[in-house]
This record gives C-alpha cells, sequence and structure tokens, in this order.
C-alpha cells in the first residue's frame, strides 16, 4: 500500500490540476480572440495584448511568492484561494463591458494560476509516495505543457459559434468541479508558520521591474521609448 497513491489524494491532487490547466489554457484561448477583442472594443491590437500580457505578468509576480505562501498558510486555504480568484476574474472577464475590465478579469485568472501551479507540485510531494514522485510530477508537467496547445482550439471553437464571452463562461464549471473534488480530499492538518518573514522589498523591486520592462517592449512596438522607463529595470 505504500507504494500506492491512495484515491483521497488523487483526487485532491486532481482538484488543484484542474485549475491549474484551465487557468494556463485560457491564456492561450484569448490569443485567438484578438482581431474580434480588437473590433469590439474599438482599439488597437497593441492595446489588446495586454489581455495576455496582464496575465502573464500576474502569473509571474503571483509564483514568485509561492514559497512564502506555502508556508504561511495550509494547502486548503491557498487552494479555496485560487478558486476564488479564478471563479471572479473568469465571471469579470465574461461580463466585461470595457478593456480595463476585462484586464483585471485576467489578472485574478493569473493569480488563480499562480497559485494553484506551485501548488500542485507541492501536494505531489507531500501526498504521493517516495517510489511514486517520479510518474506524478511528470503527469503535473504534462498538464502544464499540454494546457497551452488546447487553449486555440478552444478558443477558436468557442468564438465562431457562441463568442468570445463563452470562453469565460464555460470555463466557471471548473471551480465547481474542483469544489466537488476537493472539498473532502484537501485537509488543513499541516502546519504553518505564522512568523515566516515575507521580503516586501525584494517583490515590490521585481514587481516594478517586470511592469517598467514590459510596458517598454510595448512602447517599442509603437516607435517610442520613455526614458524614465528605459533606466528603471536597470535601476531596480
Amino acid at each position: 500500500m505504500e507504494n500506492k497513491v491512495s484515491t483521497k489524494n488523487a483526487m485532491a491532487i486532481i482538484a488543484v490540476a484542474l485549475v491549474s490547466f484551465s487557468g494556463i489554457m485560457a491564456e492561450t484561448a484569448m490569443n485567438v480572440t484578438f482581431p474580434v477583442l480588437t473590433r469590439y472594443f474599438s482599439t488597437s491590437l497593441n492595446s489588446i495584448q495586454w489581455v495576455t500580457t496582464a496575465y502573464l505578468l500576474s502569473v509571474t509576480i503571483m509564483i514568485t511568492t509561492s514559497a512564502y505562501l506555502n508556508k504561511r498558510y495550509n494547502t486548503r486555504y491557498l487552494w479555496l484561494a485560487s478558486l476564488i480568484f479564478f471563479a471572479t476574474g473568469t465571471l469579470v472577464g465574461g461580463l466585461a463591458s470595457n478593456l480595463p475590465v476585462l484586464l483585471i478579469g485576467r489578472v485574478l485568472e493569473g493569480l488563480a494560476a499562480g497559485i494553484s501551479m506551485p501548488l500542485m507540485f507541492n501536494l505531489i510531494v507531500q501526498l504521493v509516495p517516495r517510489s511514486k514522485i517520479g510518474v506524478w510530477m511528470g503527469i503535473g508537467s504534462m498538464v502544464v505543457s499540454l494546457a497551452p496547445s488546447f487553449g486555440p482550439t478552444y478558443g477558436g471553437a468557442l468564438i465562431d459559434t457562441l463568442g468570445w464571452r463563452s470562453i469565460f463562461f464555460i470555463l466557471l464549471i471548473v471551480p465547481i468541479i474542483s469544489l466537488l473534488l476537493g472539498w473532502r480530499t484537501i485537509d488543513n492538518s499541516e502546519e504553518t508558520q505564522a512568523n515566516v518573514s515575507f521580503d516586501v522589498l525584494a517583490f515590490g523591486l521585481l514587481s516594478v521591474s517586470l511592469i517598467t520592462a514590459l510596458i517598454l517592449i510595448n512602447q517599442l512596438e509603437n516607435g517610442t521609448v520613455n526614458i524614465l522607463l528605459l533606466g528603471s529595470p536597470l535601476l531596480v
């Protein structure tokens, strides 16, 4: 029995993996909607690209906090937080009437993916027997690597039939399934460290550096450069 993964533990990992998979898939699914969104929001393609850029930025920034979050909060709390962020962001994105609101939804989805991806691998290490960790790590990596390839197909099929908003609304099924699978299988028994420190300065500098670098790249596409932005990442 020591070499087998229990049904309870498998369901706990799958519950978190669903959020990771859906979050990543949603990122590439939106790429095929750019021409439609450009017309719908009456804006430039350069602005619409932030639908993807804002998502990836929030994922990257959130992942940098994963070590602190896993020490400070238990698995169940982080899983529920990722569900709330994902469900809220997906609903906001689906109901968005303008580009800023859509970007808010995408940022919330990115926060969910940034929490769930490291959490999935942490659960594998915690719950899977040592002899099976390699197999389950491979499965977890497959979830992360295959999700982007499904996104364009998923988005393309829906945008031609039900419209771009359906890309978000259909994904609302995921939090429900994850909640059903994980409610009784993901517990809060592990110990947390209440006194663990968080390097706010380093986190702030990293965030500023990433944001300014992306804005700078975005400006270069338009043929303009802000000198202040050019110096910010270097100073950080």
